[in-house]
């Protein structure tokens, strides 16, 4: 029989307790809200803003999921499941075709957002991996106060803010961006040190284009001949349109 003992033992070592870069906000563990405390930090180095964008793929094909930065995004050449579901734009009747379109949009790329910000719970400066709709209530925030003359990113008069995350269905769904009435320093020794290479972090796992190609006849399954079948008919009505120019 299996020593309890040893066994927790074994949990207890194995558990990481390293400082995760990331800042992952999670409702709290029923679902119901839970609001972070947050300050968006000024950009680093030479940057001219705080923010880095770049794309990003989810593909499920069968038992294998790849996920990671989309190598065209990250200069890395051409991307299969990109250059794919943009053809597929072109050759499918979304209104009437659901289920085809949805298959294609397996396909589709991502648009991400990573900023640097101080988290005042438990005063460590991470990088959040931002939705569009996040960005774009922060980025809108954000320059709604330049208009005024306001900074929120100043380390010394800048604002923190408040934004809460709770569960709604399989999803989270973010609370509006709530600033401090007044401002105040950054008050965390070293941050411009901690400041992370925001690019660097975005595409430290790059899909190989290989892989997305092998990938990608399961993640279309059954759509995938059909897929085949527009796609050479539409290559030959351009090349014939060619022809006949």
């Amino acid at each position: 029989m299996l020593d309890i003992n040893k066994l927790e033992e074994f949990a207890e070592k194995a558990q990481y307790k390293g400082s995760s870069a990331w800042l992952r906000p999670r409702p709290n563990p029923d679902g119901s809200s839970r609001e972070y405390n947050l300050r968006l930090l000024p950009p680093a180095g030479d940057a001219e803003q705080p923010f880095f964008t770049t794309k990003q793929h989810y593909i499920v094909a069968g038992k294998e999921r790849l996920n990671g930065a989309c190598p065209q995004a990250a200069d890395k050449g051409t991307c299969p499941a990109c250059q794919m579901f943009f053809d597929l734009l072109k050759v499918i009747d979304r209104d009437n075709e659901k289920p085809f379109w949805a298959a294609a949009r397996k396909l589709s790329p991502t648009d991400r957002y990573y900023a640097n910000f101080l988290d005042r719970d438990t005063d460590e400066v991470k990088i959040w991996s931002m939705s569009y709709s996040v960005f774009t209530a922060l980025y809108q925030t954000v320059t709604s106060y330049l208009k005024q003359g306001v900074d929120i990113t100043d380390p010394e008069v800048g604002r923190d803010f408040t934004i809460s995350v709770s569960k709604s269905g399989a999803v989270q769904a973010y609370g509006n961006i709530i600033l401090a009435a007044n401002g105040a320093p950054v008050d965390h020794d070293g941050w411009e040190e901690e400041l992370h290479d925001l690019e660097s972090l975005a595409h430290q796992r790059i899909l190989d284009a290989d892989n997305i190609a092998e990938a990608i006849p399961d993640t279309l399954a059954e759509f995938y001949p059909e897929t085949m079948k527009r796609l050479e008919k539409d290559e030959e009505t351009k090349v014939d349109g060619g022809l006949l120019d």
